[in-house]
């Protein structure tokens, strides 16, 4: 077995933020985060996160909803926004007329909105085609309306920053019922959510960690759970009844109602966040049954089964973004990387001595890296994506509103000059950027559904577009979100990939499209050249990968017989496949990534059994599984070495703020 240098990075010290909310569409989970974006995220029998909406960090979101596949967001800056799917990006602004929106519902038609606005109104808005028409608002009441809930009998249920519950009529528009929680002599108590039961009974979560119940017609009490020992800032319900809450003491407890005695009990609970939990939703239909939580330790927890709350198992996913942020100049040896307002560059690391033996989990001597630009770039959303040109004299970025693209030039001690090119030729922003090999052109995978060839050499102009992921069957309009660019290692060839599916292929030479690969059954998540054979790896969603020529246009005889009959226990893990890099040693072997492991697949050898253990399967087989690295954001090919980037989650909460603690007598 062949042994190549491997750069473990540990200095892209990326941070994501805060969950704020989360919501769930039957088909996608939108993920709000504190810096402003929205993740989406979907399931194929591992959990993706296949794209994202670029945010406003100074416009930050507090609530999520779909209504018909359709998405909205409100947040503090007082405006409701509904989302273009394809493009990700605002598609209606609706003002809330109110000041700032701290929550927001949908009714259970999915026919109108209520939001809860800073100046005490509860209003209303209709959900029409084109957007949302202003329907009324509710009566006044004195403080900010910080959670509500739509009621089964035409009520909408609102809760307040002093301890105050209301039933508001829908008809009327006044209050029916009022109900007081429990409040201490130094302040009042915040009602954090609302949630309403099927059988109408309301549901409240407060700041002193009391969970109660109500009779929302002659505003009653009818239970007081202690659950948390700090505040309560989510719940979810179930369709029996159940009810899940959990808040700023990390716990996540289950109620039920117990007929015989007449009231509710707390009958489990889990502690899976490290920092306080801000939003929890239950998916409950198959095959999900699983509760998704987030907070300000900026884990994504997905805990299943929940009909067996006492076995339920977490998987936590990365706090990174699954898409690499990390692109290498293999010609000068540097790293790039993707922060939300600003890119790092940095000059990698070489052997001390060249000559050194390098001997399989041997740690050599050499040289450190170090930080030779931190770009800061100026816009009013985060950035997306960039890319670095193999010879490191171009960068490229983009956020949702434009691209960037940058000229460096490099003095004896590899300190960069970097001056903007400001005259692109009228391109749109981008979600992925790739250069060719040659660093003579930048292909962008434009917003807009159009792949643009950008010529670099002697003049910034537009070289060829192609127009394929903006036309559906029979050449009607169906655009796709651009998510994959790979070229080959000759600059011959141009294989894309959208979030429909669809991957196609182009001819870079010849500027016009080749074909289109068969449909796969899961999403794909990367795409990949060979270093020197016309071929490519295409890794899909459901922990599968298949080998096509895209010269002679079919699956590699070894990818027919084998990239369906993969090991169980391979297929099985919840880790998806990210992405697959070569080296320049083994020519009929790469390797592939999950954020937790690296697998070398050997085609030359003979595919393990469906019954293998993973553990158990050695080098005479053509899956090599390896745990060595852990967390990993990239693993990208540097010639004859590798780059392996990763981010450890215990580096990340080591940068958060101190969690919820309760002094125990005696300690």
């Amino acid at each position: 077995m062949s042994v190549v240098p491997v750069h473990r990075c540990r200095f892209f010290k990326y941070s994501s933020s805060t969950i704020v909310h989360m919501a769930w569409s039957g088909k996608e989970l939108a993920v709000a985060r504190g810096n402003g974006n929205i993740e989406l995220w979907t399931f194929r029998k591992t959990w993706y996160h296949s794209r994202t909406i670029s945010g406003n960090p100074d416009e930050p979101i507090e609530a999520l909803v779909w209504i018909r596949n359709r998405l909205f967001s409100a947040g503090l800056s007082g405006v409701v926004l509904e989302y273009d799917m394809v493009h990700l990006k605002p598609k209606s602004t609706t003002h809330s007329m109110g000041g700032p929106i701290w929550c927001m519902k949908p009714n259970q038609q999915n026919t109108r909105i209520a939001i809860g606005c800073e100046d005490g109104h509860v209003r209303l808005f209709d959900v029409e085609d084109f957007g949302l028409t202003y329907s009324g608002a509710l009566e006044k009441q004195k403080e900010r309306v910080i959670s509500l809930a739509w009621h089964p009998d035409g009520l909408i249920v609102c809760g307040s920053v002093h301890g105050t519950i209301r039933t508001v009529d829908l008809t009327t528009g006044r209050t029916v019922q009022r109900m007081n929680v429990d409040s201490t002599k130094e302040k009042d108590t915040i009602v954090w959510e609302l949630a309403c039961l099927p059988n109408g009974t309301i549901v409240a979560g407060d700041a002193l960690g009391h969970v109660s119940f109500w009779d929302p017609h002659v505003g009653i009490l009818k239970k007081m759970v202690k659950a948390h020992m700090a505040d309560v800032l989510c719940i979810a319900v179930a369709k029996n009844g159940r009810v899940f809450t959990s808040g700023v003491d990390r716990r996540m407890v289950q109620l039920e109602h117990v007929d015989n005695k007449q009231k509710w009990v707390m009958t489990g609970q889990k502690r899976y966040h490290t920092h306080d939990v801000r939003s929890l939703i239950y998916i409950e239909e198959r095959p999900y049954d699983c509760l998704v939580s987030g907070g300000v330790d900026m884990s994504l927890i997905i805990s299943s089964p929940v009909n067996d709350f006492k076995n339920m198992k977490q998987q936590r996913m990365p706090t990174y973004p699954q898409k690499s942020i990390i692109s290498v100049a293999s010609e000068l040896r540097l790293a790039l990387g993707t922060f939300d307002d600003h890119l790092q560059l940095f000059a990698l690391g070489a052997l001390t001595d060249p000559t050194t033996t390098v001997n399989d989990r041997d740690r050599l001597e050499h040289m450190h890296q170090r930080q030779i630009l931190q770009l800061k770039v100026k816009g009013n959303t985060n950035l997306l994506c960039s890319a670095i040109s193999a010879d490191g004299t171009w960068i490229a970025c983009s956020n949702r509103d434009e691209l960037r693209l940058y000229h460096l030039l490099y003095d004896e001690s590899m300190r960069p000059t970097v001056d903007r090119v400001r005259d692109l030729p009228g391109l749109p922003s981008a979600f992925v950027l790739k250069f060719t090999n040659d660093s003579s052109r930048l292909i962008v995978g434009g917003s807009d559904g159009v792949i643009y060839v950008v010529g670099l050499e002697d003049e910034i102009a537009v070289l060829s577009a192609f127009d394929f992921h903006t036309k559906g069957p029979e050449g009607k309009p169906k655009q796709g979100t651009i998510l994959t660019l790979a070229v080959s290692s000759d600059d011959y060839w141009l294989v894309s990939g959208d979030h429909k599916n669809r991957i196609a292929v182009h001819s870079l030479l010849k500027s016009k499209f080749k074909t289109v690969l068969p449909t796969f059954h899961s999403l794909h998540t990367s795409i990949q050249f060979h270093p020197s054979k016309p071929w490519i790896v295409i890794t899909l969603q459901a922990n599968e990968f298949f080998v096509f020529d895209v010269e002679s246009n079919h699956l590699l005889p070894w990818s027919q017989k084998n990239s369906h009959n993969l090991p169980l226990k391979f297929t099985d893990k919840t880790d998806p496949i990210l992405g697959v890099c070569f080296d320049d040693v083994r020519q009929d072997a790469f390797i592939i990534y999950g954020s937790g492991y690296t697998c070398t697949v050997d085609m030359r050898k003979p595919m393990p059994p469906r019954d293998a253990k993973l553990n158990q399967i050695k080098g005479s087989h053509a899956l090599e599984l390896n745990d060595r690295f852990q967390s990993i954001m990239a693993l990208v090919q540097m010639g004859s070495e590798l780059v392996v980037a990763e981010r450890p989650v215990l580096h990340v909460l080591a940068e958060l703020p101190p969690a919820f603690s309760k002094h125990k007598y005696g300690q």
